[in-house]
């Protein structure tokens, strides 16, 4: 990825910010007690080859209570294929790699909690892109700030 391709982006309730490359489709959907913003980027024909995703939750859950991970499965309708815990921003994070859409695409995320809300950041993409989905993770998490209101 070309680093003079790369923008900020806040959201509408700006609420975060974050670092994308600049060819990129902005949906945002407000569920009861849930925001997600699916940013889709663009390869040279215009086509999706990676969804960056930050699904914010009102309300904050202990990431390491039991039953969390279960509940997290169960609608985000994925397998775990690696899990781990990490310092992201400041704050106490799991890591997770998960299998989507019947094994043909995989996810990079982080789930944290921020600002009296639960935030869940992933890059998914195609399995056989996962040398490039592993980079845009990297610079899509370097890149995170929650914002002050």
């Amino acid at each position: 990825m070309n680093e003079q391709k790369l923008e900020s982006y806040s959201g509408s309730e700006k609420t975060f910010n974050l670092t994308i490359p600049g060819e990129h489709i902005v949906k945002e959907t407000k569920a009861e007690g849930t925001r997600t913003v699916d940013l889709s980027v663009l390869d040279e024909e215009g086509v999706t080859k990676h969804i960056i995703r930050v699904k914010i939750t009102e309300g904050v859950r202990d990431l390491y209570e039991p039953g969390y991970e279960s509940s997290y499965l169960a609608g985000c309708k994925c397998s775990i294929i690696e899990r781990g815990s990490v310092n992201f921003a400041g704050r106490p994070a799991r890591h997770y790699m998960v299998s989507l859409r019947n094994g043909e695409w995989v996810g990079l995320q982080r789930h944290f909690a921020g600002k009296n809300k639960m935030f869940v950041l992933s890059v998914n993409g195609p399995k056989e892109s996962i040398g490039s989905l592993r980079i845009l993770f990297e610079q899509v998490t370097a890149g995170f700030q929650l914002l002050e209101k």
